[in-house]
């Protein structure tokens, strides 16, 4: 808007006028000298009033002018804020690029340690049955020592042969029992190497510590019976060696040899009954193992799977048949842990997995069962092993 043309159109009216009282005073007859001052005057009195009027609009024009500047620096500060936020905005999303690749790192050495420790599951259980095996066979070597001491009673030099066997056959047990302690160690060993996947996968809880320290507490009273039982073999077997040298010096009497022996048959029924607590008390102590694997395993987390469904499934062996919805899997045989996705899933809608184990286990076959719900973007991990829920051997 121009504020200037009511000031240009007073000042054009002013000249007019002088113009005219020029024209009229050259033209016009003489007037009087007060009329003509009285309407001078009165013309110059509204010439001011309308130079007054225009300075007034003048100086509001300059006010908006002023203002509307203003308004354009506030304008032009805000345009400055703006692309210094969008500057930030762009670097906090290049920070987050570089942290989900830091993330996927981290995601693959977790898998790594998740295979190496299935790996030393399966060696460690491999010993242990080795172990057990041992044992089955030492208690029937100790059945057979009980029949040749019996036999003893017949003649002396049948008792010293029995008696050499009888220490032969405990020098074995020794040695069977530093094999079944080895297999404890192997099994400290894996539930260490457990504890390091626990704690790079972050889900350890207090209640399961506490399940891990009594069975580190029940797996260290197991090794105090075995190395009390080990020495209390090695006593045994030295006492015999004494008894066997003071029959040959002495000569002690068929009788009392026998009483003697039947005091060493008693120590010997003790120590066997040491051995069988120990072995109840690691046989305990992998059951409580085997549970907290299995809650390590079974676990359900949210990813960005572009709405599918993963799943990691550890087989109880490596020679075991999967099955989904009645469908042999055959990728991944021979491995313990089998990996495989779903297509893209509904969003929000909850989907229903019928999986099946299957494995021959002494001559007999095994078959254990699972019913999943699963929905998208989710990793499932499971052990598809037996648990103390499932039936027997077929």
């Amino acid at each position: 808007m121009n504020h200037s043309q009511p000031f240009r159109g007073a000042m054009t009216s002013a000249v007019v006028i002088l113009l005219g009282l020029s024209g009229a005073a050259k033209s016009a007859p003489p007037e009087p000298a007060q009329a003509e001052l009285q309407r001078t005057k009165q013309e110059l009195a509204k010439l001011r009033m309308d130079l007054q009027m225009a300075q007034n609009q003048l100086a509001q024009t300059k006010q908006e002018l002023s203002k509307t500047q203003g308004e354009l620096t506030t304008t032009r500060t805000t345009v400055t804020k703006t692309q210094a936020d969008l500057d930030a905005a762009r670097k906090e999303l290049v920070q987050s690029k570089e942290t989900a690749a830091k993330a996927q790192g981290e995601l693959t050495a977790t898998r790594k340690l998740l295979t190496e420790a299935t790996a030393a599951r399966e060696a460690a259980i491999k010993a242990a049955t080795e172990a057990k095996d041992k044992q089955l066979e030492i208690q029937g070597k100790q059945d057979q020592a009980n029949k040749n001491l019996l036999k003893s009673r017949e003649a002396e030099a049948a008792a010293r042969k029995e008696l050499l066997d009888s220490r032969q056959q405990l020098t074995a047990l020794q040695g069977q029992l530093t094999v079944a302690q080895k297999a404890i160690t192997e099994h400290t060993n894996e539930r260490a190497a457990l504890q390091k996947e626990l704690a790079a996968q972050k889900v350890i809880s207090q209640q399961f510590n506490q399940e891990l320290l009594k069975t580190r507490n029940a797996e260290t009273a197991a090794r105090k019976e075995l190395t009390v039982a080990q020495k209390a073999i090695a006593e045994h077997t030295t006492e015999r060696a004494a008894m066997q040298k003071e029959l040959d010096t002495l000569k002690i009497k068929p009788v009392a040899y026998e009483n003697d022996l039947k005091a060493r048959d008693g120590q010997l029924t003790e120590m066997k009954a040491r051995l069988a607590t120990a072995e109840s008390t690691v046989a305990a102590s992998r059951k409580d193992l085997e549970a907290s694997r299995r809650r390590l395993n079974d676990s359900v987390q949210a990813r960005a799977l572009e709405g599918k469904a993963r799943f990691l499934v550890e087989m109880p062996r490596a020679d075991a048949r999967l099955y989904l919805d009645g469908k042999h899997f055959e990728l991944g045989e021979g491995t313990l842990i089998r990996e495989f996705m779903t297509g893209v899933l509904q969003p929000g809608k909850r989907y229903t997995l019928n999986l099946k184990v299957e494995w021959l286990q002494d001559g007999r076959p095994v078959r254990i069962e699972r019913k999943l719900q699963f929905e998208g973007d989710t990793e499932y991990r499971l052990y598809a092993g037996p648990t103390s829920s499932d039936s027997a051997p077929e």
